[in-house]
């Protein structure tokens, strides 16, 4: 089982592409480092993998089935279409404010990626709070009542609450101090070795890489 990228290519301006013919296999169980300079495109290659955008040339397949079909499901303005299933590819943004409703408490935050027919499995995600430091009296709070750590600490937790088969970090833990950046990955690299979960992780820190990926890749 693997997430690829085959032959793909992307650009925002026609004629400046960020990368052409960029090819990608992340295994289940797998760590890997996307290292590039600033302004390559490894955001853009993170959201590409999940979905939010289409690559112009090439493709991208989840266990050997294209992701073709759920682009339009996974942009974030069609969340309606979201619900009807669990994505294997959840992207965990490197600005968590900007990956959440401003006027949706936290508790349905926690919620809304995750399909109206399953629910939420209320053991799991007691497990994943408590697992990631995030209070029970934070539910209640809007984003703007949280700091930019414990809104991203929330994020991660929205995104393997569905169970994906490949969770995409980009930058995720940038904002966090040196002790919560350590536990927060201890934490994702134990849910991803207890359900074989990838990983794809994106960061500026030589150190970090070197700690949690286990190959690195450049872009």
């Amino acid at each position: 089982m693997s997430l690829e990228a085959h032959g793909i290519s992307f650009s925002y301006v026609p004629g400046q592409p960020l990368f052409t013919e960029f090819n990608l296999v992340v295994n289940a169980g797998e760590r890997v480092a996307l290292e590039a300079p600033s302004g390559a495109g490894k955001t853009t290659l993170c959201r590409l993998l999940a979905g939010y955008l289409e690559p112009q040339d090439g493709s991208i397949a989840v266990d050997g089935v294209s992701l073709n079909s759920l682009f339009r499901r996974n942009r974030l303005g069609n969340r309606s279409a979201r619900r009807l299933a669990p994505l294997p590819v959840q992207l965990v943004w490197q600005h968590p404010e900007q990956a959440v409703d401003p006027l949706m408490r936290m508790g349905a935050t926690l919620v809304e990626g995750l399909p109206s027919q399953q629910g939420l499995d209320e053991a799991r995600a007691s497990g994943l709070l408590e697992r990631f430091g995030i209070r029970e009296e934070w539910l209640s709070r809007l984003p703007h009542e949280l700091s930019g750590g414990e809104l991203m600490r929330f994020c991660i937790v929205r995104a393997l609450l569905s169970r994906p088969r490949y969770l995409i970090c980009d930058e995720m833990t940038a904002m966090l101090d040196a002790i919560t950046q350590a536990r927060v990955w201890q934490e994702v690299i134990g849910v991803a070795e207890e359900q074989g979960m990838g990983l794809v992780v994106v960061s500026h820190s030589p150190e970090l890489l070197n700690r949690v990926a286990t190959r690195r890749v450049r872009l």
